[in-house]
């Protein structure tokens, strides 16, 4: 009526989903009520915990601990973790863009569950770009159709920073930052797991010198402004449209809190300095 093993797993190559994992190691536990992967593997020895499993994915790194029982309805709990992997070979395999794009990807993952469906998903995570080419991304391109001036430019946004919840069918963003030398927007909003977007892209106006051509037809002497970019539609075919905001509201607040700068009170008493929007 019960059982349990205990081993290791040592794979030199394997695929899951079409992607391939190298050199995948890590302990494994299968009882008659779960299997278990990584961390979630009883330890032999408490002095010496289980290790991550880990595999070489990307030419980067991915390492997980995982959890599932069995039954009808199984329930999962994940922990997963990207290091650097290459943007390149990660967009050819996934048929992002048109094989173009480039980078450095680092992203974390937890993620629980079951099998009756997207609706008990529930999660966080995070993704990190750097020295990134999106220009061939849907959702980058049709940011810059929006505020570009007509001509092309690969080079607006390198670095990305997205933080997001997943609960009830949808992805939920904190953050969603697209960066650049000359352009940087600060996003929220949500996806559902069926790709359809609902995302707000925000930016400063200020001094049209310091702003890429790209951008530039569109500020005019506005100051202290702020552009909006409502992105819905879904993944693969986004649809903006822009608003010019006249200042700081809840929202942007949230946003931008580096444009807050304490102020001391006007009778220079010792009380704490008081925030003051620019």
């Amino acid at each position: 009526p019960q059982f349990w093993s205990r081993g290791t797993l040592n794979v030199d190559s394997m695929f899951v989903r079409g992607i391939q994992l190298t050199e995948l190691q890590g302990p494994i536990w299968i009882d008659s009520t779960r299997v278990a992967l990584g961390r979630r593997v009883p330890a032999v020895d408490r002095q010496q915990p289980s290790q991550m499993l880990s595999a070489r994915v990307y030419e980067g790194k991915v390492e997980a601990d995982l959890e599932m029982t069995l039954g009808e309805f199984a329930e999962f709990n994940t922990q997963l973790r990207l290091e650097n992997a290459n943007v390149s070979t990660l967009s050819r395999d996934l048929r992002l863009g048109n094989g173009n794009l480039s980078g450095q990807a680092t992203a974390a993952l937890n993620l629980r569950g079951s099998s009756r469906g997207q609706h008990t998903f529930n999660g966080s995570g995070n993704l990190r770009l750097r020295n990134a080419n999106m220009y061939e991304l849907p959702i980058v391109l049709a940011i810059l159709s929006r505020i570009g001036s007509g001509n092309a430019d690969n080079t607006a946004f390198n670095s990305s920073d997205v933080e997001y919840r997943i609960r009830d069918g949808y992805v939920y963003f904190n953050q969603f930052d697209l960066s650049g030398d000359a352009i940087t927007l600060k996003g929220i909003g949500e996806m559902s797991l069926d790709r359809e977007l609902n995302l707000d892209f925000y930016s400063l106006v200020g001094n049209e010198g310091l702003w890429s051509p790209l951008v530039r037809p569109f500020l005019g002497e506005a100051s202290r402004q702020f552009l909006q970019i409502h992105v819905d539609g879904t993944l693969d075919a986004p649809v903006t449209r822009q608003e010019v905001l006249p200042g700081l509201n809840e929202t942007l607040q949230q946003l931008f809190p580096e444009l807050m700068t304490p102020t001391p009170p006007a009778n220079n008493t010792s009380r704490r300095f008081l925030p003051r929007w620019k």
